[in-house]
This record gives structure tokens, C-alpha cells and sequence, in this order.
């Protein structure tokens, strides 16, 4: 199969007698007209995301550290998605080390190309007029562009580019550089990809047996010819993950005590959130107060998942049911942005609508029912016609599906973790609906193409324009960054308020013996201390005081001292200037 990007991959369309029908072909046979409109719709959905969205919560936090890291000395930490985070580093050095730009515009950048992707992925496997379709249905939906973490949907793009790799040309070549793109992103954006990379390196093995077997008489010409087109792609994939080990604060032996603690942390996490939902009574947060549970329940605070399975395989099993009960909320999120069931599937609050989430579920699953009863009844023209010369792509695109069954079972399916698998599900969607429609219906998706998309693009409303925020952490950080040099000190004891984590991160308060705490600490405050008393037992040297805080602590007597005269208990009143603020950032120097 020879296919190249920007030709249509309408290969077997009957030439149309009407007249509308033929420019409509004519427009489709430029693709650069689709990837414009696809373009001008996804940027005029996010439009204003720099203007009205705040920073990222959570784990871009996190990764924001190991991205300032690049930023000043090109280092990365091998185990946590170092790909990702050279490229928020760079963006970071665009942006001059400015953090809102910088968050912001790799997320629009990331979302731009995974768009684009997709749109070249469907035009590779259907009629450019239903990938164009397919692509506008992946660029309206907020659970892909507004996803809760970039790593997720940055993840997509190795994916694609892999994808991409088999479709352009079926040959062996395209082959091995997917099989070594898959391999590189094992290493340096998603571990679990390592199931899509055994999964396709078997499909490839089994294509090149057979094909050794059609060249017997000249077997070891072929192996030495087939080691090297294999060759060359994986020593490049080697080569760039080497780069990157060398580059990270993270190497041998540590790396693998690193690996282990990231994935106790992560099954810890996961294990106590589904129970917190299957257990309404257990109130602690399963990001933080984790342990005890797995104590309890696998002899272990933090096990490994074979440790679970040892310890308790009757409460991992009950967590693998739990998870893929969810299966179905979950694609219908991934799917229309929105559930007919009951228990969110994903972390960040999701839409209830039963009536439309229902009514979409029953007519896509239609879709797919009577066009896979009219492919089997039509195997063999669908095969010789159209599936054959892009099998390989197929192929590609079920090894990756793979990914979402240990995904499923161990996470839970959040679509963020399974935007592969749901672009599989949505490419079959397409299709069936081309084999329902086949060459002599294909006008009307033509016209829903050419007439929905642009009306897509002028009509609908920018997301961040209808969903502003006041960016309350990004106020908190500006609030705080002329002060970072003296937080950064070492052996800080800070309460921040309830973005202490994120706080922490984009400040990079990473200094030995420093602390931070949100405003839960305040809570164990016993009624005779004071508020100053209580601060110097626990040796805490900054307080931010939050306007909301400052409301419930200007009722309390014992904090009074605290908030109006600051200096006569030897806090230094570092911001903001003068009297009678709604806020307060106090600090005194940190005590031994």
C-alpha cells in the first residue's frame, strides 16, 4: 500500500454522476482543505485557554519540576515520562521560564497535533468526508482537549506517529519504525505500552516468517536483510533512550528502586480510591492516607500487585470486578463526554445525562452491529477492496487496544488512560459506517462534511470563553513568587492552602528539610493554644493566609495577635504592603 499524507484516501470511490457529488470529490481530493478545517475547529474551541484557564493541578505539577530541570541544566528523570518532560522544558525556555505560558501553550500544542494525527490516522482507514467527520467528533469533546493532565494526551502522540509509520508505506521498513517508535515510548512516556510493543513485535514476527518461507531457497539473504531493516530503526530508538538515561538525575541502581516506588505509590492510590467508593464510610484521602488501608488489607502500606495478589486475592480481585464495572461509564465518557451510570469512572467530576448518554450508546453500537453484519456478509469485496492494503494499520492499531485491558483491570478506565484504545473504537465506528453507506451513500456524509464542519467552526462557542475560571491557583502563585527565593530556603516548615502540593512544585520549593502542609494541620489545633503557640510547636515559619482562612481565624481570639500584629511575635510581614489586606504571607526564620 503506497499512501501519503496529504492525498485523499478515497482509493475506490465510484466517479460520482452529479455534479454536487463530483466538486464535493474534488474538494476532498486536496487534503489540505480538511486538515485546514479541522485546524480552525479544534483552535477555535480552545481559543482564549490562555486567557481564562488556570494552571494545571495535580501530577503537571510534578512533572513541571523535572521540566524546569531541562529548562535550566537539560536533565530529566528517567522513570517519569522523561520524553514529556524535555518537551514541557522546551516550551519553558520559549517562554523564557514564564510558568502559565509555558503550561498553557504545551497543552494547545499538544492538543493541535494530537487533532491533526487523528485526522491523518482516520483518512488512512476511511473516505476523507467520515475521517473529516471522525476528527471533528475527537476535536469537540472536552475530555480530549481539556483533559485533567497533558502527560495523557502528550502520550497519544508516539501512538500515532507509530500508526502513521504503517500507513504511509506496507513495508518492512514501516514496520520496524513502528515497532521501534513503540519501543522508545516503553522507555520514555508510557510503560504500559510495553504490552502493544510485545504484542506487535509477535504480529511482526509471524509477517516475517511467512514471508521467509516464500523465499526459501534464499532464507539467509532475507534474515541478514530483515536483521538489518530491523536493526537500524531499534539502535535509533536505543540510541535516544541512552541520550535520555544520560541526561537523567535518576540511573543504576537507584532507577529500579525508583521504578518500584512509583508503581506501590501508584497501585496504593488506585486500590484506595476504587475502595473509598465501594466504602463510603472510609473518609481519608486515598492520594495521601493510603497506606494504612493497604496495610490493613495486604499486609503491606505499600505492596507491589503481586504482593496484592499474594496478601489478599480475594480484595484484589474484588478491585480488578470493581474496575471493569466501570468499563461502560467509561466509554461512554470517552465517547459523548458524559455517562448514563452512576459511578464516575475517571477522577475529575464527569457528566450525568442517562437519556443522551443512553440514546448515542444505543444508535453508535447499532452502527457497529449492522455494519459488522454487512461486512461478514460481504468479506470478500470489503477485504480485496479496501481492508487488505491497509491491514498493517489495523494490525498496529490492535496491538495498542491490548494496552486497555491491564489498564482497566489494575487503574480503572478513566478515558484519559485509554485514548488509544478509544481512537480504535471510534476508527471501527467510521468504518462500519462507511460499509453501511458504501460509494452509493456517500453523499450524505459529504455533505454533513463540507456544510457541519465549517458550521462547527463558526457556531460553536470557545470552551474557555463559556467555561472561564478565576484562576485561583495561578493568584496564589503570583501572590507568592516574588517571595520564592526565601521559600526556597532550606528547612522551611510552610502552610499553604489547599494547592499546597501544586504551590510547592511550580515554586519549586524542593529544598532539604523543607516541609509544606495544606490547611488540614490547622485542624489539630487544640482549643487552649493559641494560634501563635500552635505554629511554634509544630515550628512553622511561613503562613499564607488565604482570604478564606483569614475570615475564620479574624472571628477566633486566639489568632488575632497573629494577623494584626505580626512583628511583636517575630513574624515578618513579607507581602502584601500595608494594612487591612485580605491576605497574608508571614514568615519568620526557621527554627533548628
Amino acid at each position: 500500500m503506497i499512501f501519503q499524507l496529504p492525498i485523499s484516501s478515497d482509493l475506490r470511490l465510484d466517479k460520482s454522476s452529479h455534479p454536487i457529488e463530483r466538486l464535493f470529490d474534488r474538494i476532498f481530493a486536496h487534503a489540505w482543505i480538511s486538515y485546514a478545517l479541522i485546524f480552525v475547529l479544534q483552535l477555535k474551541i480552545i481559543w482564549n485557554m490562555w486567557k481564562f484557564r488556570d494552571l494545571t493541578t495535580g501530577d503537571t505539577s510534578s512533572y513541571f519540576v523535572d521540566a524546569y530541570r531541562w529548562y535550566e541544566h537539560f536533565h530529566v528523570n528517567f522513570v517519569w515520562s522523561p520524553l514529556y518532560t524535555a518537551f514541557y522544558g522546551l516550551i519553558l525556555q520559549a517562554t523564557h521560564g514564564d510558568v502559565l505560558q509555558a503550561t498553557i501553550f504545551h497543552r494547545v500544542i499538544i492538543v493541535m497535533l494530537a487533532t491533526m494525527g487523528v485526522l491523518a490516522v482516520m483518512r488512512s482507514l476511511m473516505p476523507a468526508a467520515l475521517a473529516l467527520l471522525i476528527a471533528a467528533w475527537w476535536a469537540v469533546l472536552p475530555i480530549n482537549f481539556n483533559t485533567l493532565y497533558e502527560v495523557h494526551l502528550f502520550g497519544l502522540l508516539p501512538i500515532l506517529v507509530a500508526w502513521l509509520a504503517v500507513a504511509m508505506r506496507d513495508t518492512p521498513w514501516t514496520w520496524a519504525w513502528a515497532l521501534a517508535i513503540l519501543f522508545a515510548s516503553t522507555f520514555l512516556m508510557r510503560n504500559e505500552d510495553v504490552v502493544a510493543l510485545a504484542v506487535f513485535a509477535a504480529i511482526c514476527g509471524v509477517r516475517e516468517l511467512r514471508q521467509s518461507r516464500l523465499v526459501a531457497a534464499r532464507r539467509s539473504v532475507f534474515c541478514k536483510g530483515r536483521a538489518f531493516i530491523y536493526g537500524i530503526p531499534m539502535l535509533c530508538a536505543l540510541f535516544l533512550i541512552a541520550m535520555f538515561y544520560w541526561r537523567s538525575i535518576v540511573r543504576f541502581p537507584q532507577i529500579f528502586q525508583a521504578l518500584h516506588l512509583k508503581h506501590t505509590v501508584n497501585m496504593c492510590q488506585v486500590y484506595a480510591f476504587g475502595y473509598a467508593e465501594r466504602h463510603p464510610d472510609w473518609t481519608f484521602s486515598p492520594w495521601l492516607e493510603c497506606a494504612p488501608l493497604m496495610q490493613a488489607v495486604f499486609g503491606h502500606s505499600m505492596p507491589t500487585l503481586v504482593q496484592m495478589l499474594a496478601g489478599n486475592p480475594r480484595a484484589t480481585i474484588v478491585h480488578f470486578l470493581w474496575n471493569l464495572s466501570l468499563t461502560f461509564n467509561g466509554l461512554q465518557v470517552a465517547l459523548f463526554n458524559m455517562m448514563s451510570g452512576t459511578v464516575n469512572p475517571d477522577y475529575a467530576p464527569v457528566s450525568t445525562n442517562v437519556t443522551a448518554a443512553s440514546l448515542l450508546s444505543i444508535f453508535v453500537l447499532a452502527i457497529l452491529v449492522a455494519g459488522g453484519v454487512k461486512l461478514i456478509r460481504h468479506w470478500d469485496y470489503w477485504f480485496t477492496g479496501w481492508l487488505r492494503e491497509r491491514r498493517g494499520l489495523m494490525l498496529a492499531m490492535l496491538s495498542v487496544l491490548w494496552v486497555s485491558v491491564p489498564i482497566i483491570l489494575v487503574e480503572r478506565p478513566r478515558p484519559s488512560y485509554l485514548f488509544a484504545s478509544t481512537l480504535v473504537i471510534v476508527a471501527a465506528i467510521g468504518f462500519a459506517g462507511y460499509v453501511l453507506l458504501e460509494n452509493r451513500r456517500m453523499i450524505f456524509a459529504k455533505v454533513l462534511a463540507i456544510l457541519g464542519v465549517p458550521a462547527l467552526a463558526f457556531f460553536t462557542p470557545s470552551y474557555y470563553s463559556t467555561h472561564q475560571s478565576d484562576r485561583p491557583l495561578y493568584t496564589d502563585y503570583l501572590r507568592l513568587e516574588p517571595s520564592a527565593a526565601l521559600l526556597q530556603s532550606a528547612n522551611n516548615r510552610i502552610i499553604f492552602d489547599n494547592y499546597a502540593g501544586e504551590l510547592r512544585n511550580y515554586l519549586l520549593l524542593q529544598s532539604d528539610g523543607s516541609q509544606v502542609f495544606d490547611y488540614g494541620i490547622l485542624s489539630s489545633r487544640q482549643a487552649p493554644q493559641t494560634l501563635d503557640q500552635f505554629l511554634d510547636a509544630h515550628k512553622i515559619n511561613v503562613l499564607f493566609v488565604q482570604p478564606r482562612l483569614m475570615d475564620q481565624l479574624a472571628s477566633m481570639p486566639t489568632a488575632q495577635r497573629v494577623l494584626q500584629e505580626p512583628e511583636s511575635l517575630g513574624w515578618r510581614q513579607l507581602a502584601p504592603a500595608g494594612a487591612g489586606a485580605a491576605w497574608l504571607l508571614l514568615y519568620r526564620p526557621p527554627q533548628n
